[in-house]
């Protein structure tokens, strides 16, 4: 099963002033890699601490790329073999308005015109998608360029169709 407890060195990267809501999002995502590196064949998987690089990034087995998120209550992680995919990157967000401060420092002028365009009621959830889509392009892509790429660096293709509010 999934420990809450996490592996020895991986509680400490979060600080002593890391709530208890945190403490247990952060061991289910780093649980939820360790079963990835299982499936995907890595020896001693289960019993692997999977502390940091640079950038509070996951520091992964070698040979292996992967990612984590976790919010709510609820974590996912995807790793795969180095030979086979260059970067991974996931974000997993509960549904909510962005700030308007984070806004802007999130989309480019063009992306914050394409957002005012669109219907008034999808404008929270496509802000959302963008912000979520730069994030995982971020965590994908920031631990092979070696520092912080912001989430300006990034700009989303127009989409084809709305997004359904079913």
């Amino acid at each position: 099963g999934l420990s809450e407890r996490g592996m020895p060195g991986e509680r400490e990267l979060l600080g002593q002033q890391a709530s208890g809501k945190r403490l247990t999002e952060f061991a289910l995502g780093r649980a939820c890699a360790r079963m990835a590196l299982t499936r995907l064949g890595v020896e001693n998987a289960t019993e692997m601490s999977i502390l940091r690089i640079v950038g509070r990034q996951p520091r992964w087995p070698p040979r292996t790329v992967g990612t984590i998120s976790h919010a709510n209550g609820f974590a996912v992680a995807a790793v795969a073999w180095q030979r086979d995919i260059a970067a991974l990157g996931v974000d997993l967000e509960r549904m909510r308005p962005i700030k308007e401060g984070t806004l802007g420092k999130v989309l480019l002028p063009v992306e914050q015109t394409w957002l005012k365009e669109q219907p008034a009621a999808q404008r929270a959830a496509l802000a959302l998608l963008i912000f979520s889509a730069k994030e995982s392009l971020y965590k994908a892509f920031n631990p092979r360029a070696g520092g912080f790429q912001g989430f300006q660096a990034a700009e989303k293709e127009p989409l084809a169709a709305p997004v359904n509010d079913q």
